[in-house]
């Protein structure tokens, strides 16, 4: 008699599936809470005929998704924050992809993507607020509701999350636990199975600091770490694209002398604020080996070569002038010019529009630029 043998991958699945029959009540909820019991039922359906699967609709990553110890039923049901005209969709608020009291996400997941046997291609945006301050919440203005609705409709989902922010003094960490947040959301995207992610189609999405973030993950060396005890860890941090608005040229505020050389520019010039970033206290501290190792951990810009995600770059209404203001300095149209220079002489491929230096490299919307790379 033939028995057929399951891959782990797939025996994984199944028991995941399982599980989450259980779950069910507590987790995904709908913009009507009348329609509770019916979608409920309906998702009990759809991973009742998941768990009759044989095998799973692409190939694993590090390890086949299941549900992580941080998704917990622990979920509030909730209408989304903002009318979805007619697109059907679920909607999961402040579910936590870690410990930290910041590692919590918003994720709008169509029905129609949701139901399908291939998985979903995701948007992650990444608030913005100088590493200090914003929220996943910033994701919810006018024009991002417009995107988000748009992604909708042609079957994609959209998360928006928050991560651990630094203190504006005497901070002892330093920039690098915000990245990391924002790099273990974008891991547990792909590694919780409820969300139905395809691992390979993600774009991420951000402006101001949160831009910077991901440029980061965009051009940092894949961090799936193999031999983690932590499945999330385990995940690929590769995308297919990321999008910037109002960024940072390099995280490497020493790096920033060279990017307003014409200005005279010195890193000294920023006071604490320099410091603080990478936890320390003095300028001198700046040029420690350790601060120098962490500067260069965070330098995006010399990250980046041809065969890292295409990137569209976008910087508006900040004048061409000596950056007196932080303001003026974290936005200036010389960070996108810098990354525009970089992906020339590394042939990356990228749109930049910066109208006050006269750069327009692609006439794509960012909304298209998106769903281009999510196909």
């Amino acid at each position: 008699m033939t028995h057929t043998v399951l891959h782990p991958s797939q025996r994984l699945r199944r028991a995941t599936c399982a599980a989450l029959l259980t779950l069910l009540g507590a987790t995904l909820v709908t913009p009507s809470a009348s329609a509770a019991s019916a979608t409920t039922q309906g998702l009990r359906e759809l991973l009742e005929e998941r768990l009759n699967r044989d095998a799973p609709s692409s190939p694993p990553p590090a390890e086949a998704p299941s549900v992580s110890s941080t998704s917990s039923s622990s979920l509030q049901p909730s209408t989304p924050p903002f009318s979805l005209d007619g697109n059907n969709a679920y909607f999961v608020k402040n579910a936590a992809y870690g410990p930290d009291a910041r590692h919590r996400l918003d994720i709008f997941m169509p029905k129609s993507a949701y139901s399908s046997k291939t998985r979903t291609p995701l948007t992650i945006f990444i608030h913005g607020g100088g590493f200090t301050s914003g929220a996943k919440e910033d994701a919810y203005s006018s024009s991002n509701q417009k995107l988000i609705k748009t992604l909708l409709a042609k079957g994609a989902a959209f998360a928006t999350i928050n991560y651990p922010l630094i203190s504006k003094s005497g901070e002892t960490v330093g920039l690098i636990k915000s990245l990391n947040g924002a790099k273990r959301a974008l891991q547990y995207l792909k590694y919780d199975a409820r969300y139905n992610i395809d691992p390979q189609r993600v774009v991420l999405l951000g402006s101001s600091a949160g831009a910077s973030t991901a440029l980061w993950l965009a051009f940092h060396d894949d961090m799936a770490n193999l031999n983690s005890t932590d499945p999330v860890e385990r995940q690929s941090t590769r995308v297919r694209g990321a999008v910037a608005s109002q960024t940072q040229s390099t995280m490497d505020v020493v790096g920033w002398e060279q990017v307003f050389a014409q200005y005279n520019w010195s890193v000294e010039d920023m006071g604490s604020i320099g410091p603080n970033f990478y936890g320390v206290r003095t300028m001198a501290d700046l040029y420690r080996s350790s601060t120098v190792a962490y500067r260069q951990d965070v330098d995006f810009l010399n990250m980046m070569d041809a065969g890292d995600p295409e990137i569209w770059v976008s910087t508006d209404g900040v004048p061409v002038s000596k950056p007196t203001s932080t303001g003026i300095l974290f936005h200036h149209p010389y960070h996108a010019r810098a990354l525009r220079d970089k992906a020339k002489a590394v042939g990356l491929k990228g749109g930049f529009i910066v109208p006050a230096l006269n750069i327009v490299t692609t006439q794509e919307s960012l909304s298209n630029f998106i769903l281009r790379k999510l196909q």
